[in-house]
């Protein structure tokens, strides 16, 4: 039972993907300038983006906030 065990583990570990490739990679239109082993980022388009991802959690906070006022208004 134990072997049985082992040898099924060893099997899906040497089976299972290692790093799958889930298709996120580098952030889109971020263009990275990489010398050697050093990559920099644009600031001004990760400003944009900090800007943009900012911009829309306080869009889902406020979301939060309203369907929270609302289900209270309806008592529940």
């Amino acid at each position: 039972m134990l072997f049985r065990a082992l040898f099924f583990i060893a099997a899906v570990a040497l089976l299972a993907p290692h790093e799958p490739d889930l298709g996120y990679g580098a952030p889109r239109g971020l263009p990275a300038a990489c010398d050697g082993a050093t990559c920099t980022i644009d600031p001004g388009k990760l400003a944009a983006m900090k800007e943009e991802v900012l911009a829309s959690l306080a869009r889902v906070k406020a979301d939060i906030a309203q369907a929270q006022a609302a289900r209270a208004a309806h008592g529940g």
